[in-house]
């Protein structure tokens, strides 16, 4: 194992493994987990609900951080906003919990589910294509227990 560039991630150097390489992570404590890079800047992060992750493609090489789980609920804003094509919309949970995302025209008609069930603690993300939607400005809201957040998507044509 050897420091790298960033303070807190390590590189470690992968020889004579045979391939898909299965990464598990033992005694994690709840919210908390390991980012782990490799292959062409790929992610995977190994958490106690997720403590697992099987690499097909790596060229040896992959870095391992240690990362805090999110705190607190949040919703971030979309992106590419104005969108033409697609919207990713992430999320962060700090338990595992029953999460909605949906999105609403300006009449409050709900227009796409994109993310609707049990999520596990950490960051998320939802790809919301807008093909289907006319111009014109959109709700998202996320509702996960008591929490309740929306922001706004403007799609273009």
């Amino acid at each position: 194992v050897a420091p790298t560039a960033s303070e807190g991630t390590h590189g470690l150097k992968i020889q004579g493994a045979e391939r898909p390489l299965t990464l598990r992570l033992k005694n994690a404590a709840a919210g908390n987990g390991v980012q782990v890079t490799y292959g062409d800047g790929q992610t995977a992060r190994l958490s106690a609900d997720q403590p697992s992750v099987q690499l097909s493609e790596t060229d040896g090489t992959i870095q391992v951080g240690l990362q805090a789980g999110p705190t607190e609920f949040a919703l971030k804003k979309s992106f590419p906003n104005p969108a033409s094509r697609q919207a990713t919309i992430e999320y962060a949970v700090p338990k595992q919990t029953e999460v909605s995302v949906a999105v609403y025209d300006v009449l409050g008609r709900r227009v796409a589910q994109v993310a609707d069930g049990q999520k596990q603690a950490g960051g998320h993300s939802t790809t919301l294509n807008v093909d289907q939607l006319s111009s014109g400005t959109y709700f998202y809201r996320m509702t996960a227990g008591d929490f309740t957040k929306t922001r706004r998507l403007t799609v273009v044509r």
